[in-house]
């Protein structure tokens, strides 16, 4: 999160990308996707426009993500516990990381979407500590320059509630025994549930949009996505998770 958060400082610098999208593709690549823009836009007063461009690029990667990065670990003999750390810190959104380890595990046979979505859950979390810090920083930046602050920043409007849901099914799980019947329905429920997340994330994205809206935001945030990606496998294979 950090090292995406620094590399879009200086991008942005670089290749004079200014406004709200890049702090919102920074936010986006770096934490959770559409679930930190949209968290994260009431408190800087993103327009809709800004925002709607932010999650389509954002999507657009999550989409190309979870085709090819279990492909990739495949080519690259990782383990079903290292694909499962790599999927959950490389691609951005809940949905596409629980797509990315389906295909793992239909490909492999393995169980890797629990560990794929705590490990995401996890960058998830970080929405709380970046908002506030948002907040109070455009707070003081306004007093500084004399403008009013609106009453309704936002703050904990988009606070991403699935993951409230996830820690309680998560202590369900394990303090109560559930049948293997309906546990294995659950799961086939839940491959559903994830190929319709992909499909609603297809009808929410515009190729042609994005290109008309120019090419500098999309290349920044490939950077992000590629150097995020890169720096995962780095670490992965100095700690010997590979």
């Amino acid at each position: 999160v950090t090292a995406s958060f620094i590399l879009a400082f200086f991008l942005s610098r670089l290749i004079g990308l200014s406004g709200n999208t890049p702090l919102l593709l920074s936010i986006g690549s770096a934490i959770s996707g559409p679930n930190a823009i949209g968290a994260t836009r009431p408190v800087v007063k993103a327009s809709n426009d800004e925002t709607i461009h932010a999650i389509s690029i954002i999507f657009l990667f999550n989409i190309i993500g979870a085709i090819l990065f279990p492909q990739l670990a495949s080519f690259l003999n990782m383990s079903s516990l290292g694909f499962a750390i790599f999927a959950g810190t490389a691609i951005n959104d809940t949905s596409s990381v629980s797509a990315a380890a389906v295909s793992w595990d239909a490909i492999h046979g393995s169980n890797t979407v629990g560990v794929a979505t705590v490990v995401k859950l996890v960058r998830t979390l970080m929405i709380i500590p970046v908002v506030f810090v948002l907040h109070f920083y455009k707070v003081r930046k306004e007093k500084r320059e004399g403008v009013s602050e609106t009453k309704d920043t936002g703050l904990f409007r988009k606070f991403p509630y699935f993951i409230i849901f996830f820690l309680l099914a998560s202590v369900i799980a394990t303090y109560f025994a559930w049948p293997s019947d309906l546990t294995a329905d659950l799961k086939l429920l839940s491959r559903f549930f994830v190929v319709m997340a992909m499909g609603a994330m297809g009808l929410n994205s515009n190729l042609s949009n994005l290109i008309d809206s120019g090419f500098k935001p999309v290349f920044f945030a490939f950077v992000l996505w590629l150097g995020n990606t890169v720096l995962c496998l780095v670490l992965q294979y100095i700690f010997s998770i590979w």
